[in-house]
């Protein structure tokens, strides 16, 4: 039968092991209080435990979304075209989310277009609702309609002009104040579409 160690001797011992592990404590410039055991190896109490399974990350491709994520791994989170508005504008992906569809229309609908008239050229152009709905764009010049280019070329920037725009079927600015109201910043004609929705 195998004998016992004698408490002595494991006083002994542990007492040695002590000495030891001080030694030890006293070249690193730790204490031995300082020290954490994490399976079976010494480390500091600041130092990261290691996980037992831990993998390092991995960005596992996919379709980009409006999330606030990158989704598709290229680096850069949420690059996504914007959405087109039933009614003009546009959404926006922003801080992952989308944006609301533009709800102003001061001027007229976004997107929406009417005819407008140059002194120059070929007198007739084409304006375009901006897509807050607060103003028309610039007058882009256009070849007239075939039923308005004649007038075009004899009347050039002119009353026949406009009134041949309303004769058929345009939405029109009046620019030459054919209703007689004084203002020349309205549009006439066929502008259901143009016009601002209540």
């Amino acid at each position: 039968m195998p004998h016992s160690l004698s408490a002595p001797f494991r006083l002994g011992m542990s007492l040695v092991g002590a000495v030891a592990l001080a030694a030890a404590c006293g070249r690193s410039g730790l204490d031995a209080d300082d020290l954490d055991w994490v399976s079976g190896q010494q480390l500091p109490p600041d130092a990261a435990a290691p996980l037992p399974d831990a993998q390092p990350g991995v960005c596992a491709p996919s379709e980009e979304v409006c999330n606030g994520s990158d989704d598709d791994c290229d680096g850069q989170v949420d690059e996504l075209t914007p959405l087109p508005c039933p009614d003009g504008g546009e959404q926006y992906c922003v801080g992952g989310a989308w944006s609301a569809c533009p709800e102003r229309c001061e001027a007229c609908m976004p997107g929406s277009e009417r005819i407008c008239f140059m002194t120059f050229c070929k007198h007739w152009a084409v304006q375009t609702c901006t897509a807050d709905g607060k103003s028309f764009g610039k007058c882009h010049e256009e070849d007239p309609p075939p039923e308005c280019a004649k007038v075009a070329k004899d009347k050039k920037y002119s009353k026949e002009l406009e009134r041949c725009c309303l004769d058929n079927g345009y939405c029109c600015r009046d620019t030459f104040d054919l209703d007689d109201d004084g203002s020349t910043d309205e549009m006439l004609g066929e502008c259901e579409d143009v016009l601002c929705k209540p």
